[in-house]
């Protein structure tokens, strides 16, 4: 066989490699898959910050440093916000009804936070190197 007959056998024998590994993959995939299953699990909440009766449920929580604590909105038509005050921050969690929303606390440090449409509603999370500790339901 000549130069240009190796050149055409090589490249009919690729093409069919190709091919063939195509046909394997697609009979390996499903044509359909579950959006919802192929999104990773998010981590489970070491702690949980309830929202009810215009007050936050603990008002004091310690979490360990990397710690996730979920703010759950649980009073009905009242809506809240969680708005971080003074030096330790995290991201505002917005004026809502329903709903959770995950803060992950990856500094040490005392991180205060209120909700600015009702005065007094203040809480605080305590993040350290201890076990978690809160004055109302935690998990974990």
């Amino acid at each position: 066989m000549g130069p240009v007959g190796r050149t055409i056998a090589t490249g009919l024998a690729t093409a069919y490699v190709l091919s063939a590994a195509s046909c394997a993959s697609s009979m390996a995939t499903p044509e359909h898959v579950d959006a919802a299953a192929a999104k990773p699990r998010p981590q489970r909440p070491s702690a949980v910050v309830v929202l009810r009766d215009i007050s936050f449920r603990p008002a004091r929580l310690a979490v360990r440093r990397g710690a996730i604590v979920a703010f759950a909105w649980r009073d009905g038509d009242i809506p809240h916000n969680v708005t971080p005050v003074g030096r330790m921050r995290f991201r505002t969690l917005a004026t809502r009804k329903v709903g959770t929303a995950r803060v992950r606390f990856a500094r040490r440090g005392t991180f205060r936070f209120v909700c600015t449409i009702h005065p007094g509603m203040a809480g605080r999370v305590v993040v350290g190197d201890g076990p978690v500790v809160g004055d109302g339901p935690v998990v974990g």
